[in-house]
Order: structure tokens, then sequence, then C-alpha cells
């Protein structure tokens, strides 16, 4: 994934570069299709696209994206925040230019509870809501 990262960096600079200019963000994961062999590629059960790599983005509810970020496995640094909880906060630190209100929707597998807590310091007015799905 390393040959990738020097695109991957400009694309979110170019999409970031006039700002975010959306009150609502969405932020959640999907699946780029691949059926290859390489490390990094992942399964998830129950999606319609089960193996491939898996990409957590940062999205207007429009589906413009900000930002994204694609998952290479186990990092090695030390840390006691939950997977979700640090996708959220790096996601929203890689947003350069943030309006100060916005509503911030995710699913039920990002922990709101530890992201409130370490949210407040850095974004004053970011509002968490969870998106439920009836069946």
């Amino acid at each position: 994934m390393f040959k990738m990262r020097p695109l991957c960096d400009l694309i979110q600079k170019n999409s970031c570069q006039w700002g975010v200019f959306h009150e609502n963000l969405s932020i959640d994961e999907s699946m780029i299709k691949y059926f290859g062999r390489h490390p990094a590629k992942q399964y998830i059960m129950g999606k319609p696209v089960r193996f491939g790599y898996r990409n957590w983005a940062a999205t207007s509810l429009d589906g413009y994206c900000y930002t994204f970020d694609i998952y290479c496995g186990k990092s090695t640094e030390v840390s006691i925040d939950p997977l979700g909880s640090r996708v959220v906060k790096s996601l929203l630190a890689k947003m350069t230019i943030v309006p100060k209100e916005h509503v911030v929707y995710f699913d039920n597998f990002l922990p709101i509870i530890s992201y409130s807590t370490t949210c407040d310091q850095n974004y004053e007015k970011i509002e968490q809501k969870v998106v439920l799905w009836l069946m």
C-alpha cells in the first residue's frame, strides 16, 4: 500500500482544497472490490462486496468524499482507543478547513462514549448521531 499512498494523499488534498462546505457529514466503511492476492485484502460477511480492501470515508450526505483511509491491518502503535474511535478522529483531523458546527452520522460500529470524551477537546460543537437500521 505504500506505493499508493502518494496518490491517495493527492486525491485527499484536492478534494479538501475548497474546504468542507456541507454541515452534515457521514463516516462509514466500504469495500473496494478485489479478488487477487494481497495481504491487506479483507473479508466482511454481509456486505455486497465481501472481498477486497476495507476503506473508511468521511463524506457528505450528498456523496462527496472529503477524505478517506485505506485499512492496512493492525497498527504498531499502542492505543487504548478502539478502532472506530481512532478512525473517526483521524478522518476528522485530515479535513483541514472545518467549520465550527457539524453533524456527524455513523453507524453503531463506532463507539460513541470514547469518541465523545476525546472529541470535545479538539472539536467544540460536533454532535454525534447514531444511524439505526430497522429491519
